[in-house]
């Protein structure tokens, strides 16, 4: 379940197409929006372990369905011309970072990326570990599998960062879903997604930001607790 979506101030003015995604702003320390119940303490019932495993078990499957529903589960190729689906291997379980881009551009997308890349640096082992990367292409049409590991080997991208295209009509959709659709990829935004699916937390951030605030929002929603 998505506990919250911050919208930093920085990134405000960035959005150049406007966003389908739900924002909340400053919303702090948000919580999922579902009840907290007592926990059993001292004298619980016997039985109330074993009652709590398939309660924790529908939970799961029930955030992994919304993840499916809301992000989409569209089939993409990655940079080794693998079939990747969107939600269920790239994001599900994991904390990640959301990048538009193409590889032809010439403007933002450069510095940009290796904004990217010096962040990965510094995460170092926890990179495909407990943080990936998911770079999507604007630009399906030109941006082959061979074009986006070419694009990566220049940045240096390592285990962790998937470079993503496929059919026009898939890779629209999951941008639209994104709120990073643009119907002139030159207009795209330069906003980073930054999310924890297991914890629910996500975050806007702007990508050509300060590097040491781009850094630590990364790292507090990574490292969110829950």
């Amino acid at each position: 379940m998505l506990r919250a979506i911050v919208l930093a101030p920085l990134v405000a003015l960035h959005i150049g197409c406007g966003t389908s995604t739900p924002v909340k702003e400053d919303v702090g320390d948000a919580r999922p929006d579902v009840a907290a119940e007592d926990t059993p303490r001292g004298d619980a019932a016997p039985d109330a372990a074993s009652d709590a495993a398939p309660d924790a078990a529908d939970d799961d499957e029930q955030r992994r369905a919304a993840g499916r529903e809301y992000f989409t589960d569209a089939e993409l190729r990655n940079q080794r011309g693998e079939v990747v689906r969107f939600y269920t291997d790239l994001i599900q379980g994991r904390a990640v970072v959301i990048h538009p881009f193409f590889t032809t551009c010439a403007t933002t997308c450069p510095p940009a990326t290796a904004q990217l890349a010096k962040i990965a640096k510094g995460f170092g082992d926890r990179m495909g570990e407990e943080v990936s990367f998911v770079s999507i292409t604007l630009d399906p049409t030109v941006d082959t599998p061979e074009r986006l590991a070419e694009f990566g080997r220049k940045y240096g991208a390592g285990d962790g960062w998937t470079f993503v295209t496929g059919e026009a009509e898939a890779v629209t959709g999951v941008l639209e879903k994104l709120g990073q659709y643009t119907p002139n990829k030159e207009d795209h935004p330069t906003v980073l997604l930054v999310g924890n699916d297991r914890t629910g937390v996500w975050k806007k951030a702007f990508a050509l930001g300060d590097p040491d605030e781009l850094m630590a929002t990364v790292r507090s929603v990574v490292d969110d607790p829950g």
